[in-house]
Order: structure tokens, then C-alpha cells, then sequence
């Protein structure tokens, strides 16, 4: 193998390499692993189709669909930030919650984070959504659930 081969092969190595050690280190606000998997398994939650001709809260001339997510946070929460990922065929419309945020992410996927201090062990929060088409399957919002 020429030198040039083996100078190009190295420098590849290290730029692959790099990026794994300049990486930050995990913060005090990100929760571990752990933590976030026993959120998960005992997180509550229930989706409930209200309407599919929702008319309130809705653009003019269009039905809308209407929807809830009761979510019941379990005994011990994960420190740090966390967010719930939820995915809609259509846009949603601002989510008014004093406790959760709704961000569209990119395309259906949507992201649901808790505003500061405001979530709580144990307590339940109910969330109301409403968009712009009709609401075909549950499946579409928490495939992975």
C-alpha cells in the first residue's frame, strides 16, 4: 500500500473519530437511559376521538377533527428535559395547555413537551387537539406504543 493510501486511510479514521471525541459530555439536565424507560412503561395515557365534523376552534368552511390525550404521569419522573413524539396525517392546530407544548417537528411527526415546573409525578393532565381533516385511525398517532 502506497503512503498516500495509508496518509488518506488515517485521516479518514480521524475524522470519523472526531466527531465521538469532541462530543459533550451528558449534562446534568439530560435524564439516563433508565429513567426514561421506566417513564415509558409507566406512563398512562388514552387517545379519545371526540369528533370528525368538529366545527368549533376550526378554520371557516371546514370540519375538523377533535381529539383528547389523557396522559397520567407516573410516581417517579426522569430529571432533565424529556418530550413525547406524536404523529398526525395533518398539521395541528396550537395546542392551549398550560402545562404541555406542541411543536410540528417535521412533516406528521409532532413533539409534545412539558413547560418548566409544570408537570408532576402521579398527577394526570388532559389535552385537547383539533385539526384541519378528518381523524382515520389511531394507529397513525402512537405507532409505537
Amino acid at each position: 500500500m502506497s503512503r498516500f493510501w495509508r496518509i488518506l486511510g488515517f485521516g479518514l479514521l480521524g475524522l470519523m473519530l472526531l466527531p465521538a471525541a469532541i462530543a459533550p459530555a451528558a449534562t446534568p439536565q439530560d435524564p439516563d437511559q433508565a429513567a426514561l424507560d421506566s417513564f415509558a412503561k409507566n406512563l398512562g395515557y388514552r387517545f379519545t376521538l371526540l369528533s370528525n365534523k368538529a366545527s368549533e376552534g376550526c378554520p371557516a368552511q371546514q370540519y375538523c377533527f377533535s381529539a383528547s390525550l389523557d396522559l397520567t404521569m407516573p410516581k417517579t419522573m426522569p430529571t432533565g428535559d424529556w418530550s413525547l413524539y406524536l404523529g398526525f396525517a395533518e398539521n395541528v392546530l396550537p395546542l392551549g395547555s398550560d402545562t404541555f407544548t406542541l411543536t410540528s417537528v417535521n412533516g406528521s411527526l409532532h413533539r409534545i413537551a412539558p413547560k418548566p415546573g409544570m408537570v408532576k409525578a402521579g398527577v394526570s393532565y388532559h389535552l385537547n387537539f383539533t385539526g384541519p381533516t378528518h381523524f382515520f385511525s389511531p394507529f397513525i398517532l402512537l405507532p409505537n406504543v
